[in-house]
């Protein structure tokens, strides 16, 4: 009899421009498969040029999923409702198309390709935090303390599976007025309450933090407006980073300990969790990790039958085409198609103190922000010299910021999939396609080759690609010869202690000790007068 077929979840990684779309499509005709998109701003309705959409010829070759799902105003979309999306959900507040069962149930291969990484996340793990997962925190709370006949403690004594998962997103799901908050962080969730009550009276240092952008979009201008920033963190936003973080200290000490003060987003909703759930979001981890061993919980994948496959392309050849591309974007009407949102969205209620926010929805997007001067500009300006000079500007900067997104992604390609730690990480296979002639041989064949092997159940020939070893390993450590500073990881410590700032900063502070003892010598062994 011959073995049952085992449908794999194929996974696309990739920086952009590497051909993730051109594989995602042809293996989705090699195997009779469809694509699930998971690029946060191909949701969006229009843009087709500057979010890099596959074609209307390349979506008839292949079924596209999630593609132009929403409104191009549309400033509420979340990896919550992406994940709501694309997975079967529970809850029947929502009626959204259950994308990757109904494929696995019809006997057809999955294949999710994006390059909002964090939206891939998503699909694979469960570490978004929602009501399941409270109640999950709470079940698994009162458990501890049915076995050991004592209250649990706020700390975890799991630091370890804590490096499994850096980060999370706070469900957009009303919190309902009767969540029940375990009486032992009763006492802390009023105390927080009451300081955010108290935040009227605090003067905001008007600090603003710039930190690693959590991957998905393009960097967008740190320096947000205030009204945008009071909707993204409330109360807390009357706060300085430092004093938030002195906070979550007090309510949260195992995510104060993981967060770097300066962490302004992180710190801000692990706060955010803990207000509205009564649960300190490291207990939910913990709880997710713990319960790791039941399919669908964080810990162990969704689909254990998943194949990660990463498109890479060396480094210079890549930013060359991604040059490139934008050349070929403005030849296929780039800045026409921003000028029509420009004007849409400045007709719209969506504007902030008199000019676009492009820390919202599909204006998150590459483009808006470097060519906003140009956009501004009259049809007569735009012929000026001076308006050349700002469009070409602006495809400058379009460039640096595109090459900037890429890195970017790569760096959370090898920190959240390659070193992802834990017995529930995915292999993850590379294919290399820097030289286009020899996509066939160092792509497409690879890759039906690996998939093939997954379908049979089978380990691939192919060896999947060894986690690096300088993964990231959480630590909290400060260093008091430089002023305090805060680190909380192991590379970036060692990397401070051995920096010539450091060994300078630990040579100035001994010369000041030894003569400061020099001085205290020398008053001692004074003759008394």
């Amino acid at each position: 009899m011959a073995a049952a077929r085992r449908v794999p979840v194929v996974v696309i990684l990739g920086a952009t421009g590497t051909g993730k779309s051109k594989l995602a499509i042809e293996l989705g005709r090699h195997f009779g498969g469809e694509i699930i998109s998971a690029d946060s701003m191909q949701m969006y309705q229009g843009l087709d040029v500057i979010t890099n959409k596959v074609t209307q010829d390349e979506q008839s070759q292949c079924p596209h999923h999630l593609l132009n799902v929403l409104h191009p105003l549309s400033t509420n979309n979340t990896v919550t409702n992406f994940r709501d999306m694309a997975l079967p959900i529970v809850s029947l507040t929502y009626h959204w198309v259950h994308q990757v069962e109904r494929l696995l149930n019809e006997n057809k291969m999955p294949i999710i390709v994006g390059g909002t990484n964090y939206y891939i996340e998503s699909l694979l793990w469960n570490f978004l935090i929602d009501h399941q997962t409270v109640e999950l925190t709470h079940k698994t709370a009162a458990t501890e303390n049915f076995s050991q006949g004592e209250e649990t403690s706020n700390k975890s004594t799991a630091n370890a599976t804590l490096g499994e998962k850096s980060d999370s997103c706070v469900s957009t799901t009303p919190c309902s007025e009767h969540q029940q908050v375990h009486p032992e962080h009763k006492p802390q969730q009023e105390h927080l309450q009451q300081l955010g009550n108290d935040s009227e009276n605090l003067v905001s240092s008007g600090s603003s933090d710039e930190e690693p952008e959590e991957e998905g979009v393009a960097r967008t201008n740190p320096q947000e407006s205030s009204k945008a920033k009071k909707e993204k963190e409330g109360h807390y936003a009357d706060f300085d980073s430092l004093h938030l973080h002195s906070l979550l200290q007090k309510v949260d000490p195992e995510s104060a300990k993981r967060f770097h003060p300066k962490n302004r987003r992180k710190v801000v909703r692990a706060l955010q969790v803990f207000d509205k759930y009564g649960v300190p979001m490291s207990a939910i981890h913990n709880a997710q990790h713990a319960s790791g061993r039941t399919p669908g919980l964080s810990g162990g994948l969704r689909y254990p039958n998943s194949c990660v496959l990463w498109l890479r392309s060396g480094q210079t050849v890549l930013d060359e085409r991604l040059d490139k591309r934008v050349e070929q974007m403005l030849e296929h009407g780039l800045v026409l198609e921003l000028h029509e949102l420009h004007t849409q969205y400045l007709d719209s209620v969506a504007v902030r103190d008199g000019k676009p926010d492009y820390t919202l929805g599909i204006f998150q997007s590459i483009g808006f922000k470097e060519f906003h001067e140009y956009l501004i500009m009259s049809p007569e300006e735009r012929e000026t010299p001076q308006g050349k000079g700002i469009l070409e500007k602006g495809v400058e900067a379009l460039k640096l910021a595109t090459r900037q997104y890429a890195r970017r992604q790569l760096k959370w390609i090898r920190n959240r999939f390659l070193n992802r730690a834990g017995p529930h990480a995915p292999d993850v296979y590379g294919l290399d396609s820097t030289d286009p002639s020899q996509w066939t041989e160092h792509v497409l064949d690879p890759a039906i080759e690996i998939v093939s092997a997954a379908l049979r159940g089978e380990k691939p020939a192919i060896q999947p690609l060894s986690p690096e070893r300088n993964s990231t390993i959480h630590v909290h450590n400060v260093c008091h010869v430089c002023e305090g500073r805060v680190f909380v990881n192991l590379k970036d410590w060692t990397a401070h202690l051995s920096s010539r700032r450091h060994k300078k900063m630990a040579q100035r502070k001994r010369h000041k000790e030894k003569a400061e003892a020099c001085e205290v010598n020398a008053r001692c062994t004074e003759p008394a007068s």
